[in-house]
C-alpha cells in the first residue's frame, strides 16, 4: 500500500527502465492491478474469505489478523482506482504494448469461487462491518465511488444490489448505518491496518457515502444513488413515492440525511452544522440536487413537504446560520434558498395555496418587533409633503391605507435580512517579496498550480497546495554547491511563506465564490417570488415596497470601491427583473377609460377616489434607486458590456414608471399627468447632477458596440429627451456632434436594410437599431429646438438620399 500510495503515473515508465536503478515498485504493483493477475486474483479472494468468515458475526482464532488483511487488500484496490484512469492514459500516451483493463471492469468479472459477479457485493458487505472496522467500511465505500462514477457500470452495480429483496434491504442498512456513524477518524491508533489516513485527509465514510450518492444523481436514471435512497428504479424514477420507514419497513440514507439536518428547535440549526460543517455543506447540496433534478424533484419535494416540512424548517433557520459568516454557513444558506425557489414554482405551478403561503410568509415575516408599520411606511413612501396634494389625492392615500396596506409586509423580513448579512466587499491578500525566489517565477509557479474546485458548485480556482509543496520540496532537495546548503534554512522559511500566502489566497479565493454562490441564490428566491407570485398571494402594494426596500440595499452595497468580482454582473441582472417587476407594481390597475371607451368621464366617477390607489403617489425611494442608478453606470463606463447591457435596460425600465401606455392627452387624467410630471422633474434633476458623464457614457454606447447595448442606449436617451422640458439634453447632443453623428450613420444602415428586404441571409438587428435611432431622432423633433437642429445637421437630406425607403414589401 506505501509503494502504490507514493506512486505518480508516468508515460516513461512504459519505455522500460533508463538506469540500472529500475522503475518505481508502484508501477509494477499497477501492472498487475490492471490485468487478471494472480496479485489481483489473491487480493479478491482474501476479501471473499474474510468476508465468509467475518459473516459470522462470532470470535474466532485470528480474527484481528482477518480484519487487518481484509483492510489492506480493500486499501489495495481503493488506491489502484484512484490511479487507475491516469495510469490507462499514460499507457496510451506511451503506445504501450501490454494490454490494460480498467481495474472498475475488473471488479464487475466473474467470481471464480461463486461463479456470479458479486465481487462489489462482498465488497459492499464490509459497509456493515463500520462499527469494528471503520478503515474497511471507508475504503469499501471508496471502491464503491470509483466504480460508480462510470455511468456505463451503473446498470451492472443496480443489477447487484437489487438481485433479491434480503440483498437490497442489507445494503440500504449498511449505508444506512454508515451515515448514522461517527466514525470520521483522524488518526490510525488503535484501528486495523495502521494508519488512517490516505495522504492527508481524514478518512470519513459518511462524506464517501455522499460522494457516491452525489455522482449517482447527476447520471441518467436509474442508477445505485436513486436506490440506495429509496426511490423505485424498477417502475421509475420519476413516478416514485416516498415513505416514511414506519410505512415502508426500513430506514433509507435518504432519512438518515434529513435526520442530521433536522433542527431541533424552531430557528435552531441542527447541531451538525457545528459539529460538521463540511459534511453539512455536502448534505445541503446533495438536497439541492434531489430538489433541482428532472427526475427527482417531484418525489423529493412531495415527500418533503409531507413528512418534516423540511424547506420550511430550513427557512426559518437561515438567519441564525449565517450569523457565523464562513464558507460553509453561506453555501448551506445558498443551498436551502435555491431549493426554495423551485419548491416556489412548483407550488406556484398547481396552485398549493397553503403551503405556499408557509413559505411566503417566513421569506416575508418580521425578523424584529411585531409593531404595525403601516401608517409609518405611507408617509415614508410620499414624495411630497401633503400640502403639494390636492384633496382627492390625501383621501385616495387614506383610503388605500385602510384597506390595503394592512397585508403589506413588515419592512424587516427575512429576505432583507439575509441580504444585509451578504458582505460585498472583497478581502485582499498582498504577496509578500522573497529574497531567494524570483517573484515572476512564483507567480508563475502559482498560476501553474492552480486548479478547480471540485467541493464547489461554482468550480473556483484554487491553488493545489500539496503540488505546489511538492514543487518547493524538490527546489530544496535540488540544492547543490556550499553556498544553497548555507542558505537551506532561510529558503526552508520562504517555501513556508509561500505555502502559507497560497493558503490564505485560497481562502479569499472560496470566501468570494461562496457569497457570489450565495447571492445567486437570494435573487434565484427574490425573483420567482417577487415575479411569479400572483397578486392574492402578495399584492401589488406589498410588492411594491418590498422592491424598493431590496433595490436600495442592492444599489448602496454595489457602490462599494472593492466588490467581490462577479457580484456586480449578479446585481445587475437582480436589479433590471426588480425594477420591471416594480414598473408592473405600478401600473397592475388597468385604465377604466381603455375599458369604457369614450363613454367614460373621470371627472364623473364617484368610484375614482376608491380606485386611485397608491401607485399613483410615487415613493422617495424613487430618487436613490436612480441616484443608484447612474452613479453606477458612470462609475461603469468602460466596465463589463453585460452589466451595462442590464443597467441599460434597468434604467429605461425605470425611467417609463407610471408612463401610461394609452394617450395622455385627454383633461381627465390632468390629475395623474401632474403627479407623473412631478416625478418626472424630480428624475430630470437627479440626471443633471450626475452633470454630462451619463450622456457621455450613453451617447458613446449608442454610436458603437453591440447592437443590444446601442438600442438600450438609444432607449435610455429617448426617455430622457422625453422627461427633458428644457432640452438639456438635446442640446447636449447638439454641442458634442452625437446627433450629427447619429444621423450620418443612418446611411451606412442603407447596406443592411437592403439585404434584409432584398436577400435571404439578411440580419434582423440592422433594422432594430435603425429602429431605435428614429425612435429617438422622432423624439428630439417633438421640441421646437429639436426640430431645428435636426434640419441644422441635416436629417432631411440624409433621409432623401436612403433609396431603401422606397422599397416596398413584397
Amino acid at each position: 500500500n506505501k509503494l502504490l500510495a507514493e506512486y505518480e503515473p508516468n508515460p516513461a515508465d512504459f519505455q522500460g527502465p533508463t538506469s540500472t536503478v529500475g522503475l518505481h515498485p508502484g508501477f509494477y504493483l499497477l501492472m498487475h492491478l490492471h490485468q487478471s493477475s494472480l496479485l489481483l486474483r489473491t487480493t479478491l479472494f482474501i476479501i471473499d474469505e474474510c468476508r465468509a468468515m467475518l459473516d459470522t458475526f462470532s470470535t474466532f482464532p485470528g480474527k484481528h489478523h482477518v480484519e487487518i488483511a481484509s483492510s489492506n487488500a480493500l486499501k489495495l484496490l481503493s488506491v489502484g482506482l484512484k490511479l487507475s484512469d491516469d495510469f490507462i492514459t499514460c499507457g496510451r500516451t506511451a503506445g504501450a504494448s501490454v494490454v490494460l483493463t480498467a481495474i472498475s471492469k475488473l471488479l464487475l468479472g466473474i467470481n471464480p469461487r461463486s461463479g456470479k459477479p458479486d465481487h462489489m457485493l462482498n465488497i459492499a458487505r464490509f459497509v456493515l462491518y463500520g462499527d469494528w472496522m471503520p478503515e474497511a467500511r471507508y475504503h469499501a465505500i471508496k471502491i464503491l465511488n470509483y466504480v460508480a462514477s462510470s455511468p456505463s457500470n451503473q446498470p451492472d452495480l443496480l443489477a447487484t444490489f437489487t438481485s433479491s429483496a434480503a440483498i437490497s434491504s442489507s445494503v440500504l442498512k449498511a449505508f444506512t448505518e454508515a451515515l448514522d456513524s461517527m466514525d470520521d477518524i483522524e488518526s490510525g491508533s488503535g484501528l486495523p491496518g495502521g494508519g488512517g489516513k490516505v495522504g492527508s485527509e481524514p478518512l470519513s465514510s459518511r462524506m464517501a457515502v455522499i460522494e457516491l450518492i452525489q455522482t449517482g444523481i447527476n447520471m441518467g436514471a436509474p442508477t445505485l444513488a436513486h436506490f440506495l435512497l429509496g426511490f423505485d428504479v424498477r417502475k421509475g424514477v420519476a413516478t416514485s413515492q416516498l415513505q416514511n420507514p414506519a410505512i415502508i419497513g426500513i430506514r433509507t440514507p435518504l432519512h438518515a440525511i434529513l435526520g442530521l439536518l433536522t433542527p431541533q428547535d424552531h430557528g435552531v440549526p441542527a447541531a451538525l452544522l457545528q459539529q460538521h460543517p463540511g459534511l453539512a455543506t455536502a448534505l445541503y447540496t446533495l438536497i439541492y440536487s434531489l430538489v433541482s433534478n428532472a427526475e427527482t424533484y417531484e418525489p423529493t419535494l412531495r415527500f418533503l413537504r409531507s413528512s418534516c416540512d423540511f424547506l420550511c424548517a430550513q427557512l426559518a433557520c437561515v438567519t441564525a446560520i449565517l450569523e457565523k459568516e464562513d464558507i460553509h454557513s453561506q453555501r448551506i444558506v445558498a443551498c436551502i434558498l435555491k431549493a426554495t425557489s423551485v419548491e416556489i414554482r412548483v407550488l406556484m405551478k398547481s396552485r398549493q395555496k397553503s403551503q405556499l403561503c408557509k413559505i411566503l410568509s417566513l421569506l416575508l415575516d418580521s425578523t424584529g418587533g411585531e409593531e404595525d408599520l403601516t401608517s409609518a411606511g405611507m408617509e415614508a413612501s410620499r414624495l411630497y409633503s401633503d400640502s403639494t396634494f390636492s384633496q382627492l389625492s390625501r383621501t385616495a392615500m387614506h383610503t388605500t391605507s385602510k384597506q390595503v396596506m394592512t397585508h403589506t409586509p413588515l419592512s424587516n423580513h427575512r429576505l432583507a435580512t439575509l441580504l444585509n448579512m451578504l458582505n460585498f466587499e472583497v478581502e485582499t491578500v498582498s504577496p509578500p517579496s522573497w529574497e531567494q525566489f524570483d517573484d515572476e517565477q512564483v507567480a508563475a509557479l502559482l498560476q501553474q498550480c492552480q486548479g478547480e474546485n471540485p467541493g464547489s458548485t461554482v468550480h473556483e480556482k484554487l491553488i493545489q497546495i500539496p503540488q505546489l509543496h511538492k514543487i518547493l520540496s524538490q527546489e530544496l532537495a535540488n540544492l547543490q554547491g556550499s553556498t544553497a546548503m548555507n542558505h537551506r534554512a532561510i529558503i526552508q522559511a520562504e517555501i513556508q511563506s509561500i505555502l502559507v500566502y497560497a493558503v490564505r489566497w485560497n481562502s479569499v479565493q472560496e470566501g468570494a465564490a461562496a457569497r457570489r454562490e450565495l447571492l445567486d441564490a437570494w435573487r434565484q428566491v427574490t425573483e420567482v417570488l417577487l415575479l411569479a407570485a400572483p397578486d392574492d398571494y402578495l399584492s401589488a402594494v406589498g410588492k411594491q415596497q418590498i422592491l424598493l426596500q431590496l433595490l436600495q440595499a442592492l444599489l448602496n452595497k454595489v457602490s462599494g470601491d472593492n466588490v467581490v468580482l462577479g457580484l456586480s454582473t449578479l446585481v445587475s441582472s437582480a436589479v433590471l427583473l426588480l425594477l420591471t417587476s416594480l414598473r408592473e407594481t405600478y401600473n397592475a390597475s388597468p385604465e377604466k377609460k381603455s375599458v369604457l371607451g369614450e363613454t367614460y368621464v373621470g371627472m364623473l366617477d364617484a368610484t375614482a377616489i376608491e380606485d386611485s390607489g397608491p401607485m399613483e403617489i410615487f415613493s422617495s425611494s424613487l430618487q436613490v434607486i436612480l441616484k443608484g442608478l447612474v452613479g453606477w453606470i458612470s462609475n461603469n463606463g468602460s466596465g463589463s458590456q453585460l452589466i451595462r447591457t442590464n443597467l441599460y435596460a434597468a434604467l429605461v425600465a425605470y425611467l417609463r414608471i407610471g408612463k401610461s401606455s394609452s394617450t395622455e392627452s385627454d383633461s381627465t387624467r390632468s390629475l395623474e399627468l401632474s403627479e407623473r410630471g412631478k416625478l418626472q422633474r424630480v428624475n430630470m434633476e437627479v440626471i443633471q447632477g450626475a452633470g454630462t458623464s451619463l450622456l457621455e457614457i450613453l451617447a458613446r454606447d449608442a454610436c458603437s458596440g453591440h447592437e443590444v447595448r446601442r438600442m438600450l442606449a438609444f432607449a435610455v436617451l429617448e426617455e430622457i429627451v422625453f422627461m427633458d422640458r428644457h432640452c438639456y439634453c438635446t442640446r447636449f447632443l447638439a454641442e458634442q456632434g452625437f446627433l450629427k453623428h447619429i444621423i450620418e450613420s443612418l446611411v451606412k444602415d442603407e447596406a443592411g436594410l437592403d439585404a434584409l428586404l432584398t436577400k435571404a441571409d439578411g440580419n434582423i438587428r440592422d433594422l432594430y437599431v435603425y429602429e431605435s435611432k428614429i425612435g429617438l431622432l422622432s423624439r428630439v423633433a417633438t421640441s421646437p429646438l429639436g426640430a431645428e437642429l435636426l434640419l441644422q445637421a441635416g436629417l432631411i437630406n440624409r433621409l432623401s438620399e436612403m433609396t431603401v425607403l422606397g422599397h416596398r414589401p413584397d
